[in-house]
């Protein structure tokens, strides 16, 4: 309409275009690309009293770190750890697709870990000693996040978490058996001395004035329950003496619930604990304290051990603690023996309904909470998703008051327990080959003169080993490499002028020194691939890719950021500088593959060239057959 009242009407036809769009399809390559390290033999971060924070941008494998591997006199006995943040580090995972590791995660005094929204962690479990972590994305835990002796930890958990360990999901995985058609492979865990203690995911506090906030998580699962451990020997595979609690989320505090009541000890000489002088003066044949089978207890509610569900051929189980700073060289508890799992949670609601025992179970909590600290869960209403075997146990520091929240799922049912065995079988695959079906894994991986090397599914076989082909390599790298001022031999690539000079290298230092990235080493280099160590100067920021056979040491302000259109220049260009008609991807098993494209972050296609893929919805919408009246 004009200023002059004058009306035309326009009529089209608007036609709505739909871009090209490569959908994602099951593949059996993981995401190089967009993958920042493979440290085979796990990763530490590094600490200063001025630490600066270390950022991981980009998906992240770690294996087992040899300093603890099947040690029995590892800190707390958590002998498989994947990631060793050191006093005072600071690591953030902020963007990324998977951060996996074989074993546990250990972030230790005055340190933090963090991972965000987008990423999704798989490890063994973490522990913290008077540290901060915080998990706002995925989080798949086979056993236990664990909050060791010590003060002041902080934890704050949102999204979704994952503890998706249970004896029964574990020993049908793969871990256990690693294939019915893969023969002569020992299983990941040797299950005949795992122990249920050891393959259950809990939550468990033993620290003074920790905070741990769930109330941000949308679904939670916790598929196991704590167990009070006999003994720190041998705690990562159990001890036939750790005794079941009927708690997912428990403070340590708690396990007074489960000693047997003074007035059942039928020997007025007898006492709970009792020192090991005491405890050695009972009969060889017996053990352990008379018990009066049959008396009812006013704090469980007038009940007797068998209405309890205690084992009533062998009620009581005794833990041993040694306490040299006594003089007495420590003490023999004796806590109740369940036969049920079912029955020990049950039992801890009893108790902790009881005004008078909730009361004595609080204050005792206040000696690990103050006023700023305590557990913080919703009503599990509130959530979207609430599975747990045991109770959840929360407690308001200032307030002073806990709240026991029932069991949701003590019985497992056919679907959950397929589900955990589902997610069993992901960490298990993650830990091959980064990708989360098993069923993609190559039965028959074929050398250059199409003989079978190996099969991909096997417990032995690692990450990097599904990926680089060692023998290949080092075979070319001793034959074209040149030796380094360290003692190694590497060999150098470096890509055409169009691309800047981008370079990779391929080092064979296994067992050798480390291979080191400083500043100024960093400013072309986007691919390493080596045998041994690589150590990442402090505040050095890497674009690209890391394969290491051996561990990654970042110092610390320490960067490794995804570079993928970069990182796919150099894995798939020839040599300019030696005229050597080779390329870093013959060196990767199917190689020729990856060139193909099979990234999947937003930004890129999975075309040859992997071009932006930012669509322009402008183009998409067209005008047609105009009408003018």
């Amino acid at each position: 309409v004009d200023a002059k009242g004058r009306a035309s009407i326009i009529e089209t036809d608007i036609r709505l275009g739909i871009p090209k769009i490569q959908f994602p399809t099951p593949s059996t390559l993981p995401d190089l690309m967009n993958m920042i390290v493979v440290a085979n033999k796990g990763i530490v971060c590094e600490g200063t009293e001025t630490t600066q924070q270390t950022v991981i941008q980009g998906s992240v494998y770690a294996g087992l770190l040899d300093e603890y591997k099947n040690s029995q006199t590892a800190s707390d006995g958590f002998d498989n750890v994947s990631v060793d943040i050191k006093a005072g580090a600071k690591l953030s995972v902020s963007s990324g697709d998977k951060f996996v590791c074989q074993g546990n995660i250990n972030v230790n005094n005055g340190s933090t870990f963090s991972s965000a929204g987008t990423v999704s962690v798989w490890a063994q479990g973490i522990n913290l000693t008077s540290a901060t972590v915080e998990l706002l994305g995925k989080t798949y835990l086979s056993d236990d996040l664990t909050v060791n002796t010590g003060k002041n930890s902080n934890v704050k958990i949102e999204g979704e978490y994952y503890g998706f360990g249970s004896a029964d999901s574990a020993r049908e995985s793969k871990i256990a058996h690693n294939s019915d058609d893969v023969e002569g492979i020992t299983p990941v865990y040797d299950y005949t001395d795992r122990l249920d203690s050891s393959l259950s995911s809990a939550i468990v506090i033993n620290g003074k004035n920790t905070t741990m906030d769930l109330s941000g998580v949308q679904k939670m699962m916790l598929a196991g329950k704590n167990y009070i451990a006999s003994t720190k020997i041998n705690s990562a595979r159990g001890n036939n003496s750790d005794i079941m609690t009927g708690e997912s989320l428990t403070v340590k505090g708690t396990q007074l619930a489960y000693l047997v009541p003074a007035e059942l000890i039928a020997d007025g000489n007898q006492t709970n604990p009792m020192s090991y002088d005491q405890y050695m003066t009972l009969t060889a044949d017996n053990k352990t304290i008379d018990i009066a089978q049959n008396t009812p207890v006013a704090q469980w509610g007038n009940q007797t051990l068998a209405q309890l569900g205690v084992d009533t051929a062998n009620p009581v189980q005794e833990v041993f603690y040694n306490d040299n700073a006594s003089g007495e060289g420590g003490f023999v508890y004796f806590y109740l023996n369940f036969t049920d799992s079912t029955k020990a949670a049950a039992f801890m609601q009893t108790y902790y309904a009881s005004e008078t025992t909730k009361s004595n179970i609080d204050q005792y909590l206040s000696f690990y909470f103050g006023a700023d600290t305590g557990v913080k869960v919703n009503d599990p209403q509130a959530y979207l998703r609430y599975i747990t075997n045991g109770n959840v146990l929360s407690f308001d520091g200032e307030k002073q008051n806990g709240h026991l929240y029932n069991a949701t799922d003590t019985s497992a049912s056919k679907q959950l327990k397929e589900e955990q065995v589902r997610y069993q079988n992901m960490w298990y695959t993650l830990n091959r080959k980064m990708i989360s079906s098993y069923d993609l894994l190559n039965k028959a991986v074929k050398d250059g003169n199409d003989n079978v090397d190996h099969d991909e599914r096997q417990s032995n076989r690692t990450v990097f080993d599904n990926l680089v082909n060692k023998t290949g390599l080092c075979k070319f790298i001793e034959d074209k490499g040149k030796t380094s001022s360290d003692g190694y031999k590497e060999y150098s690539f470096e890509s055409d002028s169009d691309d800047a000079g981008l370079k990779a290298v391929m080092a064979n230092n296994e067992g050798k020194a480390p291979l080191t990235i400083d500043s100024e080493k960093a400013k072309k280099l986007r691919l390493v691939v080596c045998t041994g160590d690589v150590e990442i100067g402090a505040g050095v920021t890497f674009n690209g890719i890391i394969m290491a056979q051996g561990k990654i040491t970042l110092g610390s302000g320490a960067q490794l950021i995804s570079s993928p259109l970069e990182a796919a220049k150099v894995f798939q260009a020839m040599d300019s500088q030696t005229g050597e008609s080779v390329s870093p991807k013959n060196f990767f098993w199917e190689g020729d593959k990856y060139v193909l494209g099979n990234t999947t972050t937003t930004g890129t296609t999975s075309g040859s060239n992997l071009a932006d893929s930012t669509y322009d919805l402008a183009e998409c919408v067209t005008y047609e057959n105009w009408k003018k009246k």
